[in-house]
C-alpha cells in the first residue's frame, strides 16, 4: 500500500477551530494505529477541495499536517509516517461547485464528474508526494 488519501473538511462547518484541529489530529493518529502493522508506512495525503465549505479548511489542514510531521520523530529518529497536503485549484473548485455546471449530485456533494475534475487536478501533486513519474 502506497498511500491513504483523505478528502478532509468539506462538510465541517467548524473547520477553522481548535475542535477541528484536534479531531483531524486524532484522525491522522488513527490512520497510524490502523496501518502500523504494514511493513512500510503508507503516505498520508490530505486533500483540501471538498464541496460546501470548499477551501475554508485548507489553512488548518496544512497546520495540522505540519504539526503531525514535526511530532513524528523522537531524538531525531523518524517513525516513518509522513503526512502531505494537496489541494484543488481554486478556479476548478469554483467551477465544480457551481450548481449550474452539472458537477454536483445529491445534497450538493460531488457527482462522478465533479470527483473526476478533483482527481485530475490533484493527480500530479499526489504523484509528486509518492515519487511517481508524471
Amino acid at each position: 500500500m502506497d498511500a491513504v488519501i483523505v478528502l478532509i473538511g468539506p462538510n465541517d462547518s467548524s473547520s477553522k477551530t481548535r475542535k477541528f484541529d484536534a479531531a483531524y489530529t486524532s484522525l491522522l493518529n488513527l490512520i497510524v494505529a490502523r496501518y502500523s502493522p504494514l511493513p512500510r508506512p503508507p503516505k498520508i495525503i490530505s486533500v483540501c477541495g471538498g464541496s460546501i465549505n470548499g477551501l475554508d479548511p485548507c489553512e488548518n489542514i496544512q497546520a495540522v499536517t505540519a504539526a503531525f510531521n514535526s511530532g513524528r520523530s523522537a531524538d531525531g529518529d523518524s517513525d516513518g509516517w509522513v503526512a502531505s497536503y494537496v489541494t484543488i485549484d481554486e478556479a476548478d473548485w469554483k467551477n465544480i461547485n457551481n450548481k449550474w455546471n452539472g458537477f454536483l449530485g445529491c445534497d450538493e456533494h460531488y457527482a462522478e464528474s465533479g470527483h473526476e475534475v478533483l482527481m485530475k487536478d490533484i493527480e500530479g501533486q499526489v504523484r509528486d508526494v509518492l515519487g511517481w513519474q508524471r
